[in-house]
């Protein structure tokens, strides 16, 4: 799974759990950070708060201020 990450959270990221996270060719020198699903070790809510903050920086403001 990639997706886009808040400045500066990919190296934190990254550095904190080299084996679940890594930088995705083509959009990793944007920031974006890459999560593995393939592995024993995935944490779902991990994974749900990384897609929830991409989605936050993505989407319209008049639709993350009715989530904040």
């Amino acid at each position: 799974m990639i997706c886009k990450a808040p400045l500066g959270e990919q190296a934190a990221l990254v550095a904190s759990g080299p084996q679940q996270y890594f930088v995705p060719p083509y959009l990793g020198h944007r920031g974006w950070v890459g999560y593995w699903l393939d592995t024993d070790d995935v944490s779902w809510d991990d994974a749900a708060d990384l897609m929830t903050d991409a989605d936050l920086l993505t989407a319209p403001k008049v639709l993350t201020d009715r989530l904040r």
